[in-house]
């Protein structure tokens, strides 16, 4: 096998035993099916000797970082690859629609190249049903597009994101954000409550001018007369009626305030707890006060840079230790269930970290769920090296400012 892979493929510095390593990893991952390796078989074996022209549609390229790259020149042939710093996507045989969007998608991963340059667009303000029609074409083709890492698999999404934004016309930009950026507006049901509200203060205001004798404008009071039946009630009963709304409508508003609240805050322990004591804690006023540097060297040695010596034999350890006994822990493994339920509980459109892709698309390209989870378990049970964009997290720094939480 060794001779043959020189002969076919170059001098390219791989030794034998690294050849049949990367064979072995390829039948135990299951990179090819049988009849994709049967073909290349009965290429190869027809080919041996001689040099590779145009006519030859496949061609087997075995790359230092195990995986089998298909590349062919065939009207038959709708692979398409592309090779970076070691990682690469197959696109393999589909029908021609799919074939033509895995392309365009592939284009686009090449022109991202390694990630550097980040686009940003504000896929918030886009139609929903564009949106969702735009990503079920597209998770078609995912499912011929074909990655081994965990990282092929981040810039492929994130590919798509890009992808996707140049189809539905949006340009790269800052999206607002903090003092910059618009104000939030209030929700439908606050705004309604609130303009009651302040109708319902100004006629109070109004019957309580006309008891004083202070009113100017009779004709306000007169249409108030009309509309509220004060002949027959009086003004001082009307005016209770009206208070007596004007407070029920603030209950409400408070009511549906305090629920939204519980509501956020239940969603909130469920995905990160630790944020969501540093929310109590900021409600409370118990902000973190830092102390002195000194004080706590001091304090710390104390307490560690004394000595203690503890009786490792006494007796009551060993009883504990026969009592409780010791249990394996089970292997850990990521199912495609967890990346679903996981991916839902995440925000649509928050900023994204340093793999610069957004919940949305975690959520809705279903395609990838399944390589995910499996890219995981491998990087899980020590098969591959975990990449760092994946090992960065977000540090919380002190707030400086308690109106505008986190920094």
């Amino acid at each position: 096998m060794y001779e043959s892979w020189k002969v076919r493929g170059g001098d390219l510095g791989i030794s034998e035993q690294r050849l049949c390593d990367q064979v072995r990893a390829i039948r135990k991952n299951g990179w090819l099916s049988q009849v994709e390796i049967e073909k290349i078989r009965r290429k190869v074996t027809e080919d041996v000797g001689e040099e590779s022209r145009n006519s030859v549609d496949r061609s087997v390229r075995v790359e230092e970082s195990g995986s089998v790259e298909e590349s062919g020149s065939g009207e038959e042939s709708g692979s398409v690859s592309l090779e970076e710093e070691g990682l690469f996507i197959d696109v393999v045989d589909g029908p021609s629609e799919v074939k033509s969007l895995c392309e365009e998608i592939v284009k686009v991963y090449d022109e991202l190249g390694d990630g550097s340059e980040k686009y940003k667009f504000a896929f918030k303000t886009v139609d929903r049903k564009k949106l969702s029609k735009e990503t079920s074409r597209v998770n078609e083709a995912l499912t011929y597009i074909r990655t081994n890492t965990i990282s092929e698999t981040n810039r492929l999404v994130y590919a798509v994101s890009v992808f996707i934004a140049r189809k539905l016309g949006l340009k790269n930009q800052l999206v607002p954000n903090g003092d910059g950026g618009k104000k939030r507006e209030q929700p439908c049901w606050k705004r309604r409550l609130e303009q009651q509200i302040i109708a319902l203060r100004r006629n109070i205001s109004i019957l309580d001018q006309k008891l004083k004798g202070a009113l100017k404008k009779e004709w306000k009071y007169r249409d108030l007369v009309r509309r509220l039946g004060i002949k027959k009630k009086g003004v001082k009963v009307v005016m209770e009626e009206l208070k007596q709304r004007l407070n029920a409508k603030a209950m409400k508003v408070k009511r549906y305030e305090q629920r939204i609240k519980q509501y956020q805050q239940n969603r909130l322990f469920q995905v990160d707890q630790k944020r969501f004591y540093q929310q109590i804690n900021r409600e409370l006023g118990n902000e973190k006060i830092v102390p002195n540097a000194a004080d706590s060297v001091r304090f710390w040695k104390g307490i560690w840079g004394s000595g203690v010596v503890h009786n490792k034999g006494a007796e009551w350890l060993k009883e504990v230790k026969k009592r409780v006994g010791y249990s394996r822990q089970e292997d850990v493994k990521i199912e495609v269930s967890m990346i679903r339920k996981r991916s839902m509980r995440m925000a649509n459109w928050k900023t994204p970290g340093m793999d610069g892709v957004q919940g949305y698309w975690l959520k809705y390209l279903t395609a990838c769920h399944e390589r995910i989870a499996r890219q995981l378990n491998e990087i899980v049970g020590g098969d591959c090296e975990v990449p760092q964009w994946l090992t960065y997290g977000r540090t919380v720094l002190c707030v400086k400012d308690v109106r505008r939480g986190s920094v």
